[in-house]
């Protein structure tokens, strides 16, 4: 009795002893793992599903779409247009409207020739505000306003609406006509001002063609495209101020090539129009009936906005015939 007890004695240590073994066995296992250095787990950048993309495309031009089709004339407020025309912006607006069911693909757009760049896509543009907010002559980045862009592939216009950054292709002819004719003025010249001062005149423009020769776009011609009386200004009998609003386009063998720089842009004729060079005002200066003096004055002297009633103009007038000295 006292050997069977003593035989379950031992096998029962030694089955704690191997218990305890494999226990240790198992912890060192698990400090072994913990002790090896591991590659730190970086969190995957974020990368939009194609479909994101997509979707903030489609609420882009959808936003688009809707202002279009809700904007007013009255809410078109300070419109900025290369060359300063005058736009009708309820023809605008009604155009604009009428557009939702005119939108194109840019598949379907470059079938017509319609591509990103400057002369293909944004040779005539808009730059039109229609923020609630906005103040005449500000503009803030956050407010919301339309660039509204064509170029020489006809009837195809690009319409944007920012901040958010939508936009969309419109085939339409009332509206392409409407953004390419927005820089137009009525074309004017008297040509009795001309044939005084035809030799000043023809030497100006000649200027202008001789460097439009040498530009990729090839000047071919110029053309007198307005000469049009703002004052008549009497300082006394003998001495008389006239004031003309002048302007003059260069006409070019290849429209299509980018060869603008400040100021200058392509009208609806495709002549190439400067607004600060070749846009401006001529003084004839009479003393007695007779010419003695022919002056320019750019647009930054004269603004092309001036008026014969503005009363400054009277008084710019009387200053630069004191200044002149016909009569010396």
């Amino acid at each position: 009795m006292m050997k069977k007890t003593c035989s379950r004695m031992l096998l029962l240590a030694a089955a704690l002893a191997l218990l305890f073994a494999l226990s240790g066995c198992a912890q060192r296992t698990a400090d072994d793992v913990r002790s090896v250095p591991q590659e730190t787990q970086q969190p995957e950048a974020y990368a939009p599903a194609e479909n994101e993309d997509t979707d903030a495309e489609q609420r882009g031009e959808s936003q688009v779409v809707r202002k279009m089709c809700a904007v007013t004339a009255e809410e078109l407020r300070d419109v900025d247009v290369l060359g300063g025309g005058d736009l009708d912006t309820a023809a605008l607006a009604a155009a604009l409207n009428g557009a939702e069911d005119k939108v194109v693909s840019a598949e379907d757009a470059a079938a017509l020739g319609f591509e990103e760049g400057m002369m293909n896509s944004s040779c005539w543009c808009l730059w039109i505000s229609v923020d609630p907010a906005h103040e005449t002559g500000v503009w803030r980045a956050e407010e919301q306003r339309f660039s509204i862009c064509c170029g020489l592939p006809e009837n195809i216009v690009s319409v944007e609406l920012r901040p958010c950054g939508g936009s969309v292709l419109v085939q339409d002819e009332t509206l392409y006509a409407l953004v390419r004719h927005s820089g137009d003025y009525p074309e004017n010249v008297d040509e009795a001002a001309y044939a005084q001062a035809k030799e000043f005149i023809d030497a100006r423009m000649e200027q202008a063609l001789e460097e439009m020769r040498e530009n990729p776009m090839e000047g071919t011609g110029c053309e007198l495209t307005l000469l049009e009386k703002v004052l008549n200004y009497p300082a006394n009998e003998k001495e008389t101020l006239e004031l003309y609003r002048c302007r003059y386009a260069v006409t070019v063998a290849h429209p299509e090539r980018d060869g603008m720089a400040g100021g200058r842009y392509l009208d609806s004729a495709l002549r190439v129009q400067d607004g600060y060079h070749w846009a401006g005002h001529l003084g004839l200066f009479y003393l007695d009936g007779e010419l003695k003096e022919i002056k320019w004055y750019d647009a930054e002297t004269l603004g092309d906005g001036i008026a014969a009633n503005d009363g400054w103009l009277r008084e710019w007038a009387k200053q630069e015939l004191d200044a002149t000295q016909l009569g010396d």
